[in-house]
């Protein structure tokens, strides 16, 4: 019986891969979703270190500096990350909430070797938390 148990253990542990023992450090996916959210302020640093340069061709630092400011703009810094979905332990869908009560959902993708440079990276409309409906009329009027 101890034998099947020991088998058994193996067996999940290698169906769940590295990833499921990994800290958040040794995971790239999250580090780079922590990255991002530090970004989101009203001054982001630079975004060159993190991103391939495919992606900086197709969204040049200067506009995606702009995104990053509108976010804050429209949240506040980020304060909460949780996962909706992993496509794998190089993708995913994430919920990024904001100060100002805010949720943006992002989808993120990096590179599968080391740096783990973001190749995608999408903001979804943010949505806005309300405690009590006098809030949700508040928020409408």
């Amino acid at each position: 019986m101890r034998t099947r148990t020991r088998w058994l253990a193996v067996l999940v542990a290698l169906a769940l891969g590295p990833l499921a023992f990994a800290g958040p450090d040794e995971d790239p996916l999250r580090q780079r979703l922590d990255e991002v959210s530090k970004l989101v302020a009203d001054a982001p640093g630079p975004v060159e270190p993190l991103f391939t340069k495919g992606f900086l061709s197709a969204v040049p630092p200067a506009k995606l500096i702009e995104i990053l400011k509108q976010v804050h703009q429209d949240g506040g810094p980020v304060v909460e990350t949780k996962v909706l979905s992993r496509e794998g332990p190089f993708s995913g869908k994430f919920e990024l909430g904001q100060k100002k009560g805010k949720r943006l959902e992002v989808s993120i993708a990096v590179e599968s070797k080391p740096p783990h440079r973001i190749v995608g990276l999408l903001f979804r409309p943010a949505t806005v938390r309300i405690a009590s409906v006098s809030r949700m009329i508040e928020a409408l009027l």
